[in-house]
């Protein structure tokens, strides 16, 4: 992979935004394919594309990357968002879909959810908009990554999100 410039931050969301930011230039959105020029790297399995066809629609899959895809029993390629098993790193991956296509701007979450085999998983996603014409976002580029937590680990977790900052 790529060095990343001195201080940026190495992990999957913000080499992510990095590319984004670098193929957007000094416009609204990129294109697709200008992010993908630049080197992914590893990354590249922990990314999804969704396709928007009219605003209001439920976005498709275009692309999963072997990771996400690791989890789901079926592909899900050009299958609405709407059939990602809930218990799935790819289903809170997109979760903030709505609020990218409504911001117009790069959202990144992060939080915790219990998966399919009952353990903690600590995640954190990126879905960025992306445009062919500069004006009108046609597909959201995403990743995510996680953490699955031992089986000790659920009440360290939460009593750390309990502290006050």
């Amino acid at each position: 992979m790529q060095e990343m410039p001195n201080g940026q931050d190495r992990r999957l969301v913000f080499q992510l935004l990095h590319h984004w930011r670098e193929a957007r230039g000094e416009r609204l959105f990129p294109k697709l394919c200008e992010v993908y020029e630049r080197p992914l790297g590893e990354i590249l399995v922990n990314t999804f594309e969704l396709t928007i066809s009219e605003p209001g629609e439920e976005p498709l899959f275009a692309r999963i990357g072997e990771a996400l895809q690791a989890e789901l029993d079926i592909s899900l390629v050009a299958q609405p968002i709407s059939k990602v098993p809930r218990t799935s790193l790819l289903a809170h991956a997109v979760r903030p879909h709505k609020r990218v296509l409504k911001r117009g701007l790069p959202i990144c979450i992060g939080g915790d959810f219990t998966n399919a085999s009952g353990r903690l998983v600590l995640f954190r996603t990126i879905v960025m908009p992306v445009s062919e014409d500069g004006v009108r976002i046609a597909a959201l580029l995403g990743g995510a990554n996680e953490r699955i937590c031992e089986p000790g680990e659920r009440a360290a977790v939460a009593a750390a999100d309990s502290q006050p900052t």
